[in-house]
């Protein structure tokens, strides 16, 4: 297989929105499954650190999906790369502070934070990219979307053969029959899980719960699953080219407001306003550090799933962009979707 050339980024940008739109309908929309539903076709204007994209985003069976063009010779991972982080000078003043505590000199001492930094995250590299369609958000693992849920008029949207299969269980959950003293205190759940049933969301963009049909499966019937309709995951090479988009900054974030949003350092890592940001790509990216991403190999994992320790070089660096884990999936287990996200993707390439 080889990359389309007119699917390149050097050649998409000199394009303008009509030959974008023509480029659309020869070269992109061919390569989408007729079993998936196309709607509400739109360019659009991203933008973030400078870097601007002006690409296609539409929905799949009701799920936004973004046009990335491919690029040559991409420069990924990190080398004591470049200072214009804000959260990179961050961790330095925290870093220091570490390496002076008697407490944490077992851990820290004995490298700078240069060298702490690059032990932590993936070696420089020179790649390319192809152009992929690729998911706005990443979904929890072994479900399938059905829909979503209002959480105070209980209003459901989607598939509603689906949803009445779980709805009366839904209901009790959302919904609990409670005296006056209970109801006082009843929070509604930020997820919930029925084994072999269904899985529970609040989704913070649109305050609503996404509905999923719960189906436990191992890592490889998570991928046969994503096969089967017509997707696959991301490589880690795409996962950090679609993150960082290029930017060559260890964060992807740029402002005081993300910053401090992410800094905080009370109860247990939420997920907070910055997650709402759609990055040069129109992606959103998961900063709540309470889940890993897959990626096409089982012993690449992105992101992380670990409680707040209070050490702020710990609990912020998993949302590098370049960041590894060193840890990878069971293949035997059962993965958990409170545990594991994957992000789906359609290859476009020529054959």
């Amino acid at each position: 297989m080889k990359v389309i050339p007119e699917l390149e980024s050097t050649y998409w940008k000199q394009t303008n929105d009509q030959e974008k739109y023509e480029l659309f309908e020869l070269k992109i929309k061919p390569k989408i499954s007729e079993k998936l539903k196309m709607t509400k076709l739109q360019l659009k204007t991203f933008e973030m650190s400078g870097i601007k994209l002006r690409s296609f985003q539409f929905l799949l069976n009701q799920e936004p999906f973004t046009f990335i063009p491919g690029a040559k010779n991409v420069i990924l991972g990190w080398d004591n790369g470049g200072n214009d982080d804000i959260l990179r000078e961050v961790l330095l003043n925290a870093y220091d502070d570490l390496v002076d505590s008697a407490e944490r000199q077992r851990e820290f001492s004995g490298q700078n934070f240069n060298d702490w930094i690059n032990a932590h995250t993936t070696y420089l590299r020179k790649v390319d990219i192809p152009p992929m369609i690729v998911a706005k958000y990443a979904l929890p693992v072994s479900t399938e979307p059905i829909g979503t849920i209002d959480p105070i008029t209980g209003k459901f949207s989607g598939d509603e053969a689906e949803y009445d299969k779980f709805h009366e269980t839904i209901q009790s959950v959302l919904f609990p029959k409670l005296s006056f003293g209970e109801s006082i205190n009843f929070v509604q759940p930020e997820a919930y899980l029925e084994q072999h049933h269904f899985f529970l969301e609040l989704f913070p963009f649109t305050e609503k719960y996404r509905v999923f049909k719960h189906t436990p499966q191992t890592y490889r019937e998570n991928l046969k699953s994503i096969d089967d309709k017509g997707f696959r995951l991301l490589t880690e090479n795409e996962w950090e080219y679609v993150v960082g988009g290029g930017t060559r900054k260890l964060f992807r974030f740029n402002t005081h407001e993300e910053v401090e949003a992410l800094l905080e350092t009370t109860g247990s890592f939420h997920q907070v306003k910055v997650t709402e940001s759609e990055n040069m790509f129109g992606l959103v990216i998961d900063s709540s550090r309470e889940r890993y991403e897959l990626t096409n190999d089982a012993f690449v994992l992105k992101l992380t799933n670990q409680a707040k320790s209070g050490n702020i070089v710990r609990d912020i660096l998993p949302l590098a962009t370049y960041y590894q884990s060193h840890r990878s999936v069971n293949f035997s287990d059962k993965l958990a979707p409170e545990q594991f996200q994957y992000r789906k993707v359609i290859d476009l390439l020529s054959r």
